[in-house]
């Protein structure tokens, strides 16, 4: 029994036990835009459950609570008998069959009946989504208050909770979880199902590829009490934990909330009697809401950029002050690169000379050098040793002749 909030996950679970194996019917209501997977609600079921919602003047969509006592075998005799054989028919040759569809939620007394009736062991899944991505999703396609999105969500969950307080019969799959970790559900509902290792992998890969309708964006719902409830019990299942007491405070609670929930109904009925003109001048006037709020949004971030247009002027007075000194430093480097450059060039001139001086030097020392081998070359000759007489004479002559004179 696949029950919960509408939005929350109910086809996507329904859809991975139907590719596992669960018997869901043939008589399905078709894929939609808004659900492209497939409900997995037998026609009749839908139906039927509507029918007898009715006749206690409800609907789906309506928020104030429905005591379950009041739709019974005994009350609904031929609707029982009804639901009876759609029970049998769905669980004949199938040892698990399944029935989806969040309105069971408020019938879960009848359909208990129903199953006890025909001889089968009902296991209850109950479907949590964060309220914040219900109300979101049931805002893109009814149009739904936050308020009025988390009553219902109070609704679907408190009253499936309340019939079936203390079962150990009634299993939470939270979407998200469910969602990232598939394999977590099979291991929550495994012992009543037992399927095998394919059929494993067929309710997992339904899953990881299911679409979501709706993701929040906060935890805030906007919605006063009623939101802050969905939330507490919302997060109370995260954490686990929950009791039969805590579930009748929050019944309690819920119930506190009735008046308000009547007004709710009551505002909603106003609007379904609205012609096709008015609904249509009411969307027009939710477009304009939606970019008067966005235009509200601009310019909100505009009066802030103006706030610090102040800060940004002295900053940049501050930056082109900063750029003339940084300049002002440029031309001083500058300079002084160029009184370097011009020293550098006088080095290199000064350098060249030296080397040229120094070269000079070089020839005139192996000059000087190759003469002085010359000459003791000479002076050690035999021919200069033997002509050392005569040289002496010619001196000695050179002397006399020079005092004759």
């Amino acid at each position: 029994m696949v029950g919960g909030m509408h939005r929350s996950g109910t086809s996507a679970l329904a859809g991975a036990l139907a590719a596992a194996g669960v018997n869901f019917g043939q008589n399905l209501i078709p894929a939609a835009e808004d659900n492209q997977k497939g409900f997995f609600e037998d026609a009749d079921v839908v139906a039927l459950n509507t029918n007898l919602l009715r006749k206690r003047f409800q609907d789906w969509d309506s928020c104030t609570p429905l005591e379950g006592a009041t739709i019974s075998a005994e009350l609904f005799p031929a609707e029982f008998e009804q639901a009876c054989g759609i029970v049998s028919s769905l669980a004949e040759g199938h040892r698990v069959c399944g029935l989806k569809d969040p309105r069971i939620s408020l019938l879960t007394h009848f359909w208990t009946q129903v199953c006890h009736k025909v001889e089968r062991q009902p296991l209850w899944l109950l479907c949590l989504r964060h309220p914040a991505e219900v109300a979101q999703s049931l805002y893109q396609r009814n149009r739904f208050s936050p308020i009025k999105s988390s009553a219902l969500w109070l609704k679907y969950t408190l009253q499936l909770l309340e019939a079936q307080n203390g079962s150990p019969n009634v299993l939470p799959v939270e979407f998200a979880a469910a969602r990232a970790n598939p394999q977590s559900v099979l291991e929550h509902v495994g012992e009543t199902l037992t399927l095998d290792a394919d059929a494993a992998d067929r309710f997992t890969g339904f899953f990881e590829s299911n679409l979501a309708h709706g993701q929040k964006e906060g935890t805030d719902l906007k919605a006063g009490m009623i939101g802050e409830l969905a939330l507490t019990i919302y997060n109370a299942y995260l954490k686990g934990g929950v009791t039969s007491e805590t579930v009748q405070q929050w019944r309690a609670a819920w119930r506190q909330l009735t008046p308000e929930l009547a007004i709710i109904d009551s505002e909603y009925q106003r609007l379904e009697a609205l012609t096709d003109r008015d609904r249509e001048w009411v969307a027009n006037l939710e477009v304009r809401a939606a970019q008067f709020e966005a235009a509200q949004e601009t310019i909100a971030t505009l009066n802030a950029v103006a706030k610090q247009v102040p800060l940004l002027e002295t900053r940049l007075a501050d930056l082109e002050m900063l750029a003339d000194q940084l300049r002002t430093k440029e031309n001083e480097l500058r300079a002084s690169l160029g009184r370097e450059r011009d020293l550098f060039e006088a080095l290199q001139v000064a350098e060249t000379e030296r080397q040229h001086a120094l070269s000079l030097a070089q020839s005139k020392q192996n000059e000087a050098w190759e003469n002085h081998v010359a000459l003791v070359d000479v002076l050690n000759s035999t021919s200069w040793k033997l002509s050392y007489p005569i040289r002496a004479l010619k001196r000695l002559l050179m002397r006399l002749s020079g005092g004759a004179r």
